[in-house]
């Protein structure tokens, strides 16, 4: 039996969290004994744990430094240092003492397990969902990542290039893997149109927009409010609608944006939607779906879940959303990203052409089934960390 431990950044259901979980359910139980530990700092709301547990996975919550975005300062970073002083010498001791085959870090922003493994001399591979964070940090990370790796697992050649550029060296040890989804789950359901619609109040009638995932401002949540603005004189009927929560602690910015919806009014076009641990409902719910990223996504799991669906989606022209969306096949394309005015455009395109839409969920729904499928993804995994 082989033994892993899985290191991860958060306890929620986002793209990351899901992702994990698929990692996990690609490792035959018979053949793999699996840990997963998880960062103790952030009161998140348990819901990766759960799904976890109901597999039979053990779960443990430690202290681990986790490089977040408070501590990307000097004080910040003693801190960070800190808590690697603190995790690192405990975790090694229990990586030899149970006779680990592999270490698997399921985020660039973790750094315990990727440390902890070096010193109890165990392979360890560091999967980066994410482009690494602007400034000087950057360098240092991406020299982290290959000492502390015996390979690197990336979601997209975007996220590849972003890396090798940085530090060049790095590209020996990188493997792509792109992020999937269970297509028979994320299908297009009629019947889950209607009953979702009504339960959000939402007619009929309406054409609704969303952008699902977590409220940041690289998200870009105030560029899709400013466009449900410029295109709420022309399409009336039009309803656009963010789901999901801030990142624990910054609760202000979902008020200012609260706000500015106020401010705009807007009250009766834009709604909130809390998180939903379960979202195929919400994609059957939606006319079209938008990724309005200010930074590069390293994939843009949320698009190939709508295209699963068969709703057509609308991206910013960067990052890995580049390697999901033929733009004027499966969606469109904006350039450039912080720009309301062209993500008007694009909507206002899909919103008055009800067999575009229908076209592009067809197309990208077939595009899904051929590149990004569960069985593929599940075997990159098995072969990665089976290699000896």
């Amino acid at each position: 039996m082989r033994k892993v431990w899985i290191f991860h950044s958060s306890d929620e259901l986002y793209g990351s969290d899901r992702v994990l979980l698929q990692i996990v359910q690609a490792l035959d139980p018979r053949e793999w004994e699996v840990r997963v530990i998880l960062p103790a700092d952030l009161p998140h709301q348990s819901g990766l744990s759960q799904k976890l547990r109901e597999l039979h996975v053990p779960v443990q919550s430690r202290p681990l430094a986790v490089l977040r975005r408070r501590y990307q300062n000097l004080p910040g970073l003693l801190k960070l240092g800190w808590l690697l002083l603190r995790s690192v010498p405990t975790l090694a001791w229990e990586m030899r003492r149970h006779q680990l085959n592999l270490v698997y870090t399921n985020t660039g922003v973790v750094l315990s397990g990727a440390v902890a493994a070096k010193l109890a001399r165990t392979r360890h591979i560091w999967g980066l969902k994410e482009y690494l964070p602007p400034g000087h940090l950057k360098a240092i990370l991406a020299r982290l990542y290959y000492l502390f790796s015996w390979r690197i697992t990336v979601t997209s050649q975007a996220v590849s290039r972003n890396l090798s550029h940085i530090y060049p060296k790095c590209a020996a040890k990188v493997k792509i893997i792109f992020n999937s989804v269970d297509t028979a789950y994320f299908k297009p359901n009629p019947a889950a149109h209607e009953q979702t619609r009504a339960e959000l109040g939402l007619d009929e009638d309406f054409l609704v927009c969303g952008m699902l995932g977590r409220v940041t401002q690289s998200k870009g949540p105030e560029v899709f409010i400013k466009a449900a603005q410029l295109l709420n004189r022309n399409f009336p009927l039009a309803r656009f609608l963010i789901v999901g929560g801030p990142v624990p602690g910054s609760e202000a910015y979902l008020a200012d944006l609260r706000k500015l919806v106020q401010e705009a009014g807007l009250g009766e076009t834009v709604r909130f939607i809390n998180f939903q641990s379960d979202i195929i409902p919400m994609l059957n719910a939606l006319d079209i779906v938008v990724m309005p990223s200010l930074r590069p996504e390293g994939f843009g799991l949320t698009l190939v879940e709508a295209m699963a669906a068969g709703c057509p989606v609308v991206a910013a022209n960067h990052g890995g959303p580049l390697e999901i969306v033929q733009s004027g096949v499966t969606g469109l394309l904006y350039n450039p990203p912080a720009d309301a005015q062209a993500l008007a455009d694009c909507l206002a395109q899909l919103l008055a052409d009800p067999k575009l839409r229908e076209q592009m969920g067809q197309r990208g729904r077939a595009r899904v089934l051929e590149y990004f499928s569960r069985e593929t993804e599940a075997a990159a995994y098995r072969q990665l960390f089976s290699a000896e």
